[in-house]
This record gives C-alpha cells, structure tokens and sequence, in this order.
C-alpha cells in the first residue's frame, strides 16, 4: 500500500485512521509498511498537507505504532502462559524492517513540525518526540544498524534546551527529557543487535524496569563506561579507562542487584508478575545479556585486533568451507574487504553493492586472504549495517584448518578439522548434523593416518553447524 494511495482515497484528505493503516489486513509487517509510506508521503517538504495534519496524525501514529509493536512483537505471552504461533524468520525480518522504517519515519515527521515551529516547541510535544527518537534507535540497533547519527544529533539538540542538562547528574527516576536521554544510553550499551529478536524485546522491558536506577554523571567511573558528549561527539562510545573528559557518563551499576534477583528467581522457574511481556526463557537470557553488559568487570577482548587490508575469499557453511579448504572451487565467488584481524577473531567489510546474500549471526565462515596460503575457519559474532555496507565481527575457530572424515564403523562422514591430532590431546571437529555415532568407537582419518577418538560433547552450536570436543587415543 503506498502513501500516496491511501491520502487519495475518495472522501476527504484524511480518510483513514492510524489504526486501520497499522492494521496490514491482518499482517503486522505490511500495517508498518503502510504506515511509513502513509507518513513518508503526508509529512514530505513539498506537501501542502503536511501544515493541516500538523502533529495531530503524527501523534496517532506514534501511539498506534507503539501499541501495534508491543502487540505483535515476537515471544509474547498469551493468556493461559501460551505463545503465539511460530512463524518463519522470513517474517520477522520483515516485521523488524518494516518496525524500524515506520519509526524513524514518525521521528522524520515529528522534527519537520519542530522546525516549522509553533506547537511542536511546546514542552510535551518535545518529550514527544524525544521518545519517538529513542524507539527509532532501539528498533535500528535490534536490527542491526550502527547507530544514527542524525537522531543522536537531534536527542541531544533537545537535551541541550532542558533544564536537566545544565546539572551535575542525570537520574532515570525523574520523567522528562533527560529520562529518555539516559534511556537511549542503557539501550544502546545494551548490545541489541547481538541478541535474538524475542530476546531483544524482553531486553527493552527489563531496561525499562531498571530505569530508576540508572544515570548520567558528569564525573568518570573506575570502571569501562558508555561516555558522550552532546555538542562534538553525540554518539555514546565505550571507554576503557574513562579520563573525564566527555560530557556525560552512563552508570548502570546500581541495577545489578534487580537484575541479579530477577536471575535467580527465573532460574527458579518463579517468574515475577512484572515480567509479563515475554516468555521466562527469553527473560532469563536477556537478564544474564544485561548483566554481563553492565558489569563493572565487563568481558574485553582477549586479544589484540590489528589494523590490516586485503580481499579476502569467503566460503558459508560446513559444505562450502569443506570444498575449499579440498581447493576445490567454490560454487559463489564472494570478495570481502578484511578491516583487522587478531588471535581469537577477525572483522570485514562488504560492500554494498556486494551486500547480497549475505550470511547471518552464528552461521561458519570459511576465509583466505587472496595472497594467502590456508584457510581459517570463523563464526559470525555480531554485524552491523552502515551506509557504506555491512561489518562482520567474527570469532576466529580454527587458523589450521583441515578436511577429514569419521568413521564408526557402519557410517561414515565429512568433517572440519580446528587442531592437529595428536594422542592424548583434545582436537576440535566441525561438522553439520553428525550422521555418526558418537557414543561408540570413533576413527579420525586425516593426511592418510588413522586415530581413534574419544568424544567429550559439543564445544559448541551455530547455524547449520555443530563442532565436537573429542580426545585423540
């Protein structure tokens, strides 16, 4: 349904509610589809409308938007504890797209009526907008987009005229301006685009409980910290060793003893009447995401990442990765641009133009420089969409990579190799859904010699991809 259609619909100029818009034919994704069209071509530049539908429909839309996502967001709870109906992951990233599009496209039309002025000045009106704003970003940085830096610029253009930036402090318990402003920090120090879609939408409500104990302070932590500072660098950043010198720096720590007993009693199968917006499973993941995030200890790279250039050749899954590392050719030619590299991972870049096709979190990725000799084996860790292209964050699995095969006996199969075999140490081996069995004698047959291997369990699970822990005899 597009904008234009729905505004020159026979009756009147505004023959249409925000709710019959949102409401897709019974299709969420195609509700916020037409809504962003809706708004995209009511609110443009050049549209006499856009003076008479003020911020009036702007403000429906909101509102409806809002309702409608919390309503069809996936992993609800139904009445009698019941989930909805699965569907396909087709459909969510839809939903999720068509979500974010329709959100920033109210903040889009929110910011046209501020600058025109007159009532969109007015204090409510702002606080409006400035929700607006921080849904956009949450909704973005769930799918995986890096951050905005045209509605960083925009918060902090109304921050700036509040009169809670002109203290010493910022707290989450107080309503207005400033409240949304420490929101937008915990959100997106939460590492959104790392988590599943159900466990996403636990992750906005436990943020929204832990609100009144987060804040802003002008003054630097000991610990890593998400620092900004409005005027220069309105994007929140993580520091390390925070010096000081930004203007504001976030401190979740007082919410860890929420969190901790959310945690437990989860863990307990006693679920709190105030988590009622998501399954306990996702909860639970998204509690213990949450913690380790704004831990004053947070985890850190292992290893140091080095700044290199180069093409690389990319293989996905266990098939392909198996192919190449035979040197047979791979069926997709795919060329990334690698960004850095270091012991324990690596990041690249692709293009946009490129930017088909493209693989998704957890999935294997098999990797050799153009003027390389081997091949080294990752998984995809986290991406993120900027508008140049896409960077993938990836873990590094094995930089020795070999083909193999197991045998059991009465079956056999393909393998990857991660490590050199030698007696009586631990080798890793990724394969797809073992056609063996590993709880009896396992054979290892790799460069023409012949190992006995004990299994000791799965070191870890992906997409299309398990890789196994055995103890060579």
């Amino acid at each position: 349904m597009s904008g234009e259609a729905v505004l020159s619909r026979a009756g009147g100029a505004f023959d249409y509610t925000p709710s019959a818009v949102l409401s897709g034919g019974g299709s969420a994704a195609v509700g916020f589809e037409a809504a962003t069209a809706t708004l995209r071509a009511l609110y443009r530049a050049d549209n006499p409308r856009a003076e008479a539908a003020g911020l009036f429909i702007v403000s429906a839309f909101d509102d409806e938007l809002r309702a409608a996502a919390l309503r069809s967001a996936p992993g609800q709870r139904l009445a009698g504890g019941r989930t909805e109906e699965p569907r396909s992951d087709a459909y969510w990233r839809r939903w999720l797209a068509g979500v974010r599009d329709a959100s920033v496209a109210v903040c889009d039309a929110y910011w046209s009526r501020f600058c025109a002025g007159g009532l969109a000045n007015e204090a409510d009106c702002r606080l409006r907008m400035m929700v607006s704003m921080v849904e956009a970003l949450k909704w973005s940085a769930c799918d995986c987009c890096g951050p905005d830096e045209v509605l960083w610029s925009r918060l902090s253009a109304l921050l700036a005229d509040a009169p809670e930036s002109k203290g010493m402090c910022i707290d989450g318990d107080i309503p207005g301006i400033g409240r949304e402003y420490t929101r937008a920090f915990a959100l997106h120090s939460a590492a959104l685009d790392r988590l599943e879609l159900p466990v996403a939408v636990a992750a906005f409500h436990l943020v929204e409980l832990c609100l009144p104990l987060l804040s802003l302070r002008r003054a630097a932590g000991q610990a890593p910290q998400y620092v900004a500072s409005p005027p220069t660098a309105p994007v929140p950043r993580r520091q390390v060793r925070p010096n000081g010198t930004a203007t504001w720096h976030f401190v979740p720590w007082a919410a860890e003893e929420l969190l901790a007993a959310f945690e437990v009693r989860l863990s307990c199968d006693d679920v709190p009447p105030a988590l009622d917006r998501a399954s306990p499973a996702c909860y639970l993941a998204a509690v213990m995401h949450l913690r380790r995030a704004w831990s004053l200890s947070p985890a850190v790279r292992g290893h140091r990442r080095y700044s290199t250039t180069g093409v690389l050749s990319v293989a996905r899954g266990v098939e392909e990765c198996r192919d190449c590392v035979r040197d047979r050719e791979a069926p997709i030619r795919r060329l990334w641009h690698a960004r850095d590299v270091g012991y324990g991972g690596a990041s690249a870049f692709v293009p946009c133009a490129h930017a088909v096709s493209l693989p998704t979190v957890d999935e294997l990725l098999g990797m050799r420089f153009e003027d390389g000799d081997g091949w080294h084996l990752y998984v995809v860790r986290r991406l993120v969409i900027e508008p140049e292209g896409i960077t993938f964050g990836m873990q590094s699995l094995s930089r020795q990579v070999s083909a193999c095969r197991l045998e059991d006996g009465a079956r056999s199969m393909d393998a990857l190799l991660c490590d050199q075999p030698h007696r009586g140490q631990v080798v890793r081996l990724v394969m797809a859904r073992p056609l063996v069995r590993l709880d009896k004698s396992i054979a290892l047959v790799s460069g023409g010699h012949r190992l006995a291997l004990h299994a000791l369990g799965v070191g870890m699970t992906g997409k299309g991809f398990e890789l196994h822990r055995f103890q060579v005899r």
